[in-house]
């Protein structure tokens, strides 16, 4: 009897080891695939690339190059569109640095359809700005339209506004079929159009040229053209401001 009993516990625990014993690890598994940045991520297409140009209150003439390349939506930020006679159209692009979004260069562009080809702009505005160190010091760059309080950081170039910043464009090429954009740009900015964060000399006009080469997507509701109008007047004369035209 007392034999069978040592073979009873004996058995049991031989059982209770084989269901408690830890076996030899297995092979590693597969690497888990990666997250996602969240909504911030930005989009790299296309490239909006330059030089700015201008003398500082040293009278040292910098030649500063950038090339921006990211978007934070390429659905709003890379379009065209035309009104609904198909004779005019608007396109508006805009590229950042992908770590400074103080550094940046928007573009809003009208202009002629004629014969189904989209002719070079005749109007329109910019937003540009750049920031670097220079000798170990912080230099940054802003367009500005002056205004009673708060400058626009907008600039328009248009016959319509009495400003004297121009932009000048060449090899303007508009692909709908891929809706590859590309041209060459000259914009030579008043200096009442700069706000330079910076000391320099306030008659000194700053010059930004380069060129475009982005992909846009076409809007399917058509521009509604609207009348430019000035957005700030000529200043008023010793003799007081411009009579009204048509009173006697």
């Amino acid at each position: 009897m007392k034999t069978l009993y040592l073979l009873l516990v004996v058995l049991v625990f031989t059982t209770t080891s084989c269901f408690t014993k830890t076996g030899d690890p297995g092979p590693t598994g597969t690497v888990g695939t990666t997250g996602t940045t969240g909504a911030n991520t930005l989009d790299k297409q296309g490239t909006i690339a330059g030089t700015l140009e201008y003398v500082d209150y040293k009278d040292s003439a910098l030649s500063l190059p950038f090339s921006y390349q990211y978007t934070e939506s390429v659905l709003s930020q890379s379009t065209y569109s035309i009104d609904t006679t198909k004779t005019s159209y608007k396109i508006y692009i805009e590229r950042r640095d992908p770590a400074d979004s103080e550094k940046r260069f928007g573009l809003t562009l009208y202009g002629a359809i004629s014969n189904g080809l989209f002719t070079i702009p005749n109007s329109g505005d910019v937003d540009f700005s750049y920031v670097s160190l220079i000798n170990n010091n912080l230099f940054e760059f802003n367009d500005i339209t002056p205004e009673d309080g708060t400058p626009e950081e907008t600039v328009y170039f248009s016959p319509d506004y009495n400003t004297e910043t121009t932009c000048q464009f060449s090899g303007f090429n508009l692909d709908t079929l891929t809706g590859r954009l590309t041209f060459q740009y000259e914009i030579s900015y008043s200096s009442d159009n700069i706000d330079y964060n910076d000391e320099y000399d306030s008659t000194t006009p700053a010059i930004v040229s380069g060129s475009v080469d982005v992909v846009l997507t076409k809007l399917l509701r058509p521009y509604v053209p609207v009348k430019v109008i000035t957005k700030y007047p000529n200043p008023p004369t010793e003799e007081g401001p411009p009579a009204e035209e048509g009173l006697d």
